[in-house]
């Protein structure tokens, strides 16, 4: 997006790195490349009851030197430091050979050694998902939230326009949706998808479990809403969601030129009933759907997926 290139232009402007010297200039740490990048998500009953997801991310690398995986700070689109590594659980490392030997560079990277190791590395953890916002992950017995950017682990210091395939594995009659590209069924239950940088691959959240999900042609682009809990955007309420779709899209193209998402659009909505009253979950740039109440018409749908049509 626009905005991001500007911000990270701006970043570079007033970084205190550019009037140093290179002797004086802390030096950056850089993991040993990897490639055949695949991550798999795991959330089930099981990890359910835990407000957990597990989390697998399987590579090759190069050389001997450690590998640094380190997890961003903040989520495209909401424009704050969250530092996500805070809900990670239970990191470890292995290879075809055996348990790894790592430690924390610093509080979002760890540091994989490999002496000795052979083979695809491998490392694992839990995540815990229950933080109701736009950049986090949030679950409920039956449905998971989560952004890429919670639980994708990137190389330190390496270019990020490598690919990477992500199996998300789950119930046999639970549904996973996101924008980005499926390539095929997960067995037993779930679904593969793709990416082709890491860029777009944290810039596309994930609904994991039971909830409602359709999809239309807007503008040449094949868009989907999804909602959950299944049944609360149903009538006259979700007809009005494609209806404020199918005028602020064609609005976007003729001022942009195009559709701004590079893939397919996912609006997302969440309702959930509160001590008080029903209201909006999702505070900041997502769906601004105040005081929802079942079979009311939303307020604010226009703004629903704000964060791919804006």
């Amino acid at each position: 997006m626009v905005r991001l290139q500007f911000l990270a232009v701006a970043a570079a402007m007033y970084s205190p790195l550019l009037s140093q010297t290179p002797a004086t200039a802390q030096r950056i740490p850089v993991s040993a490349p990897i490639s055949d990048v695949r991550y798999e998500v795991t959330f089930t009953h099981a990890t359910a009851g835990d407000r957990h997801m597990h989390v697998v991310m399987t590579f090759s690398a190069e050389g001997a030197d450690p590998i640094l995986l380190s997890l961003p700070a903040w989520t495209p689109g909401s424009y704050e430091i969250d530092n996500f590594s805070r809900w990670l659980l239970g990191f470890s490392a292995s290879s075809g050979t055996g348990p790894l030997q790592w430690d924390k560079l610093d509080y979002d990277t760890w540091r994989v050694r490999r002496a000795g190791a052979s083979g695809p590395i491998t490392v694992a953890f839990d995540y815990r998902a229950d933080t109701l916002d736009n950049a986090m992950s949030w679950s409920r017995p039956d449905f998971l939230l989560f952004n890429g950017t919670n639980v994708f682990m990137y190389p330190e210091g390496r270019p990020l326009n490598f690919p990477a395939r992500v199996t998300v594995r789950t119930e046999p009659d639970w549904k996973v949706t996101t924008s980005m590209a499926r390539d095929a069924a997960a067995p037993g239950g779930g679904a593969t998808f793709s990416a082709t940088n890491y860029h777009d691959l944290v810039d596309m959240p994930f609904f994991v479990g039971r909830f409602d999900v359709d999809s239309a042609e807007i503008s040449g682009k094949w868009m989907r809403f999804a909602s959950y809990p299944a049944g609360t955007v149903q009538g006259s309420a979700r007809a009005l969601v494609w209806d404020q779709l199918k005028k602020a899209v064609p609005t976007e193209v003729a001022v942009f030129g195009e559709v701004v998402a590079t893939s397919e659009n996912l609006g997302f909505e969440i309702c959930r009933r509160l001590k008080r009253n029903w209201k909006e979950v999702f505070p900041g740039e997502w769906p601004k759907l105040e005081k929802i109440r079942i079979g009311e018409t939303p307020r604010n749908i226009f703004e629903v997926g704000a964060d791919e049509i804006e």
